[in-house]
């Protein structure tokens, strides 16, 4: 076992060392190309570096983008723009530059669709119903979700279709449709590791929020750390790494272990820092504020509170800045500084009844939604059924003419057999 050890760390390290150099070989020969290509072919191999660098270099692959956007216009290449708008949009959206994030990936779809480019519309249909279900707008979201999941069933992407199926579970969750939420969860996890796909550790995550909000803590411990046991390779995988940490600190607080919690959150903390994580770091902000205000630490709780604010604003996540002012006023208010303990609840209470309003105008849009597509369904299984008898009848009546065909052309056979011996005679 001793021996086996070494030996097994060594073939990491030759693995982690072979991939490097593959990465690097890729790179080299990407810049090679890009030196010797003729104008309109710049575009093309800039969206090749910068979708390179999605899972390695988050400023690089902002670079390129911008510079594929910039060669792309320069020759009208609608396909590589697009391309290029979406691959910005996309890194803006891991990085949760939420409001540049829309803008690009706006583009990327409505130049998506002017093309008939069926996966980019499945794309960036999806990515842009994350931002809507971030700002809480569900019944878009949902929408948006379906679209790109139907087009992803059609074009048999098995990559999409787990990443639509884990975020109509989100949504669903969100909406406290526990039992629609599960369901996707599992159709997503199946599919997930069947094809040992890259999203399995998003999928593991999602799954265990799912219990962390019913408080099955251990098994919402069991997924996170499944999550957590996947090899972070690429930048999504590190982001989703990092949201495994912060999950296992909020078992951890919800279980009362103080300081395992804020162990996690540290690291998950230094993760979204290293990475430019700011949709999760304001998450994980916010967390070390709850924390410290549990323990009475309220000039701590107030400064992380403070930064998760900044950063929640600057992504758009309504019910994040809600919580935040919640927790903030909580922090006056144990100080004994009642003035700004009612401002942030006011602020609280304003922004929370401006989310429950338009939670349950999505909830009854998503009924109707839902409602219609039932009824779709019902009426297609009746068209379905209504069809299939038609051809069987079709099918009959085709049998009985042939069969009568048959019949008439044997009767004048045998008419014409012994109309022609009749006349022999």
């Amino acid at each position: 076992m001793n021996l086996f050890k070494p030996v097994f760390i060594i073939l990491i390290c030759s693995a982690s060392v072979s991939q490097s150099i593959a990465i690097n070989d890729t790179i080299v020969n990407l810049f090679t190309k890009l030196n010797s290509s003729k104008p309109a072919e710049k575009a093309i191999i800039l969206n090749q570096i910068a979708k390179h660098y999605q899972d390695f270099n988050f400023t690089k692959a902002v670079y390129y983008s911008e510079q594929a956007i910039e060669s792309a216009k320069l020759v009208n290449d609608s396909t590589e723009l697009a391309n290029a708008y979406y691959n910005l949009g996309y890194i803006q959206l891991l990085k949760g530059d939420n409001s540049q994030a829309n803008i690009n990936l706006t583009k990327a779809y409505n130049l998506y669709n002017l093309l008939s480019n069926k996966l980019g519309i499945a794309k960036s249909s999806d990515n842009l119903a994350s931002l809507f279900r971030y700002a809480s707008s569900y019944d878009k979201s949902l929408k948006y979700h379906t679209t790109a999941l139907n087009i992803f069933i059609e074009l048999n992407d098995t990559t999409g279709i787990i990443g639509s199926k884990n975020n109509l579970g989100i949504l669903y969750r969100n909406l406290d449709n526990y039992q629609k939420s599960l369901s996707y969860y599992h159709e997503a996890l199946k599919l997930a590791k069947k094809t040992n796909s890259k999203l399995l550790s998003t999928v593991y995550n999602s799954i265990g929020s799912y219990y962390w909000y019913k408080e099955s803590y251990d098994s919402a411990l069991f997924y996170y750390r499944r999550a957590l046991n996947i090899n972070p390779r690429t930048l999504l995988l590190k982001e989703r790494n990092s949201a495994a940490l912060n999950n296992i600190g909020n078992v951890y607080r919800s279980t009362g272990k103080s300081d395992s919690a804020l162990y996690y959150y540290k690291k998950s903390l230094d993760s979204c820092t290293r990475y430019e994580l700011n949709n999760l770091a304001s998450i994980t902000l916010k967390n070390f504020g709850i924390i410290y205000n549990k323990l009475g630490n309220y000039d701590e709780a107030l400064k992380y509170l403070d930064k998760s604010v900044s950063k929640a604003k600057m992504a758009r996540l309504k019910r994040t800045i809600s919580e935040d002012y919640l927790h903030l006023s909580e922090s006056y208010s144990r100080q004994g500084n009642y003035k700004n303990a009612l401002e942030y609840y006011k602020k609280y209470s304003n922004l929370r009844d401006s989310i429950l309003y338009d939670e349950q105008v999505n909830k009854i849009t998503l009924f109707e939604a839902e409602s219609v597509l039932q009824q779709k369904e019902i009426d297609n299984a009746n068209l379905s059924k209504n069809i299939a008898e038609q051809k069987l009848r079709i099918n009959r009546i085709s049998s009985l003419l042939i069969i009568s065909c048959l019949i008439i052309g044997l009767l004048a056979v045998i008419a014409f057999t012994f109309y022609r011996n009749s006349k022999k005679r």
